[in-house]
């Protein structure tokens, strides 16, 4: 038996961790999010133990590493980890490393995938070619991850790149600063009031007042919200009114919260 753990804002994360999932048999497929972390989680029955997210300024969403925290590895169990990025792990794998040593495992195979960045509070979405052509490779990259997992495989370990490096205090402090995140989220005319949103939040930071949004302080600038909002109704201020939309294609709505 085998259990992926993935964290996913725009489907990005979830896709791979699917992937892989309907492909290896008996393997447990589940969300990190807040209800997870509030139970008390036993993975002794696993072999296999996968952690799929996304890469947030070259380290782990900090719901994930509150989330590996509560868990107790052993030696014998074979840990993977996935980064999706839009360009670099960062401290990312390296992060993951330490965490699962701490709680009494070993990371046997890092893996990094490059997939369309979705930080719309920062950029704009991906042109569309750019989108396909990465989201084909992911195929070719998720088939290596499978014959790897098969086979209990180790792999070199994924350091921060030189780049990561020189501007890590940069990033570092753009990390800090994410759960402050929501302070900028805002309505426009266009709320249908459909509670989207709310639903696909894994941190519970958003409440329904008399049909409408408003959010917490518990932000982890996954930009789920905006993201898969029906009608383009949230906005980070004045930044994000121009700036097109994305989450992965082949993920739909009611897989982000099922």
């Amino acid at each position: 038996m085998r259990v992926i753990y993935y964290f996913s804002g725009t489907g990005n994360s979830l896709s791979v961790a699917k992937d892989i999932a309907d492909i290896l048999p008996n393997t447990d497929l589940v969300r990190i999010d807040l209800t997870k972390l509030q139970k008390r989680v036993s993975i002794e029955s696993y072999e296999q133990i996968g952690i799929v997210f996304p890469v947030y300024s070259y380290h782990i969403p900090k719901l994930v590493v509150e989330f590996l925290k509560t868990l107790q590895f052993n030696s014998n169990q074979y840990v993977f980890g996935i980064a999706t990025c839009g360009a670099v792990a960062g401290e990312a794998l390296k992060d993951l490393r330490n965490l699962i040593r701490g709680q009494g495992g070993e990371l046997a195979a890092e893996f990094k995938m490059n997939l369309p960045g979705n930080c719309i509070i920062e950029y704009t979405a991906y042109p569309n070619i750019i989108q396909k052509r990465l989201i084909q490779k992911q195929e070719i990259s998720v088939n290596k991850i499978i014959e790897a997992v098969k086979h209990n495989k180790k792999t070199l370990k994924i350091n921060a790149s030189l780049f990561a490096r020189i501007f890590s205090k940069t990033a570092e402090k753009r990390y800090q600063s994410y759960s402050e995140t929501a302070k900028h989220f805002c309505l426009t005319n266009g709320c249908t009031q459909c509670s989207t949103c709310q639903k696909v939040c894994p941190a519970n930071n958003i409440m329904i007042h008399n049909g409408s949004p408003s959010w917490g302080e518990n932000c982890e600038a996954c930009m789920a919200c905006i993201q898969w909002c029906p009608v383009n109704a949230i906005q980070y201020g004045k930044k994000t009114i121009a700036r097109k939309r994305y989450h992965h294609p082949k993920v739909t709505l009611g897989q982000m919260y099922s």
